[in-house]
């Protein structure tokens, strides 16, 4: 039977070790491990003439996993915030990359069409445009 504190809850089960931590934060060891080193893992120490054995209570490793997510869902909208102007500018970039693609092949086949016209006509061709008969420049010019 369990203890009853001055709170008139029943303390919660100390976790004695690195196995006992990585298995209530369903991670392995050397993760939990490594967030204690870097991520400031709520874990503490026994001091012992040798070695240190580890334990955690597990609403400071729940309190530490609130934290950490809501750390993360800062970071996520900081970013979207922040990046916005460069996907717009990414997108813009995309659109007039489509945009040259498509005039680089309409020259193409405007340059596929003179060259088929010049071999027709010989290299007589003069691309200038003539007027239509019958307009008021060409009357113009006869007056």
């Amino acid at each position: 039977m369990s203890a009853v504190n001055d709170s008139g809850k029943t303390p919660e089960k100390t976790l004695d070790s690195w196995k006992e931590i990585a298995s209530f934060l369903n991670r392995g060891v050397r993760t939990v491990q490594r967030w204690e080193r870097t991520e400031g893992l709520p874990v503490r120490r026994h001091k012992h003439l040798e070695r240190g054995t580890v334990f955690a209570h597990p609403s400071e490793l729940k309190a530490w996993q609130r934290a950490r997510e809501l750390g993360f869902q800062a970071r996520r909208q900081i970013h979207a915030v922040t990046m916005a102007p460069v996907v717009e500018q990414l997108d813009r970039l995309r659109a007039l990359t489509m945009r040259q693609a498509a005039l680089a092949l309409e020259l193409r086949t405007l340059l596929a069409m003179r060259g088929r016209i010049e071999h027709f006509y010989g290299n007589g061709f003069d691309p200038t445009p003539v007027p239509p008969t019958g307009s008021s420049e060409s009357r113009r010019q006869e007056n």
